[in-house]
């Protein structure tokens, strides 16, 4: 007696209403999959640099952020606090962040890089970038530059707050890009 295979499950004929979203749909779920697979890449690359993405995104955030706040490394990372505050114990135990207080407010905690942050975050870099060049190739420039612009299209669509959108867009602080 043979095995047989089980059959091939049925598919559902395309409806008018879900093709019509099908490429919206599609864009969405390969984005979300690419930063997937690229983050868990990373982290594997950033492994021997003692880094994680996440760790990588706050040191990013605190070089480019001077007097780097809390609620702007919470904004620009999209870490809850309780998991940024671990993290940040973390970078400072391992002296590659500093904690001191605003001047103006001295209720407000502002991170710095130290010079040890500063050299692993310069190595970090180093190792994204690869692996970016790495994600990209086979594309062209003209197909990189349509991805980006849709990409800003969709961000703009999607953060509701002009702040927010500067920071995500640029990486700066709003007032940074202001007159």
């Amino acid at each position: 007696m043979s095995i047989q295979p089980p059959p091939e499950p049925p598919v559902d004929p395309p409806r008018d209403d879900l093709a019509q979203s099908a490429r919206e749909t599609h864009l969405l779920h390969l984005l979300a999959s690419a930063a997937t697979y690229r983050d868990r890449e990373l982290d594997r690359r950033f492994e021997p640099l003692g880094l994680t993405v996440e760790k990588y995104r706050a040191m990013l955030a605190i070089a480019r952020f001077t007097d780097c706040t809390m609620t702007e490394l919470s904004q620009f990372t999209f870490i809850d606090r309780t998991t940024l505050t671990r993290m940040i114990d973390q970078l400072v135990a391992r002296g590659w962040v500093t904690r001191g207080h605003a001047p103006r407010d001295r209720r407000h905690v502002v991170l710095a890089l130290t010079p040890e942050g500063l050299a692993v975050g310069t190595q970090a870099v180093d190792v994204l970038t690869a692996a970016n060049v790495e994600a990209v190739a086979g594309a062209s420039p003209d197909q990189v530059e349509t991805v980006i612009q849709t990409l800003q299209v969709v961000l703009r669509n999607l953060i509701p707050d002009p702040e927010q959108l500067v920071r995500v867009l640029t990486m700066r602080r709003p007032q940074a890009d202001k007159g």
